[in-house]
């Protein structure tokens, strides 16, 4: 499968970074080296989302959409029973600001009303919440920016 330039653009920036790490010269904002490479992999991908967050097409998009509905909802069509974690929580906030950017107000309010069902589905089954969504959600729905 043919990889979209934002795609390309995040793997090139990952390279770079872990080639930095390997070779002992990634540091943090306190210019202190990473010695972890679960640290070094975060670093890589808050650059890279910054980096290349203009190289963004429809075609990322509806694949961003296509995963998104693929984590809500299972195989049968009904409110998966995995957690719903804050990756998918920040692609559906991507989804909405691009669709309501695009005038498609319809497609942004479904995924707001998918995304929702599906926090208090797993409030319902007394499941934890991440309390970073939580958090995010309600700073978005206080200033309007959902």
């Amino acid at each position: 499968m043919n990889k979209t330039k934002y795609e390309k653009c995040k793997i090139i920036t990952m390279n770079k970074t872990m080639k930095e790490f390997e070779k002992g010269k990634l540091k943090d904002r306190s210019k202190e080296k990473i010695k972890s490479r679960k640290q070094a992999v975060a670093i890589g991908l808050s650059i890279s989302e910054k980096e290349c967050k203009d190289k963004f097409s429809e075609e990322d998009y509806r694949k961003i959409e296509e995963l998104f509905y693929k984590n809500i909802y299972d195989k049968d069509n009904k409110v998966s029973k995995k957690n719903l974690n804050y990756s998918t929580y920040n692609n559906a906030y991507k989804l909405i600001n691009y669709y309501r950017t695009n005038k498609k107000y319809k497609k942004a309010n479904n995924i707001f009303k998918t995304l929702i069902i599906k926090i208090l589905h797993e409030i319902r089954g007394q499941r934890e919440v991440n309390w970073l969504i939580i958090h995010d959600l309600y700073e978005n729905l206080v200033h309007n920016h959902l």
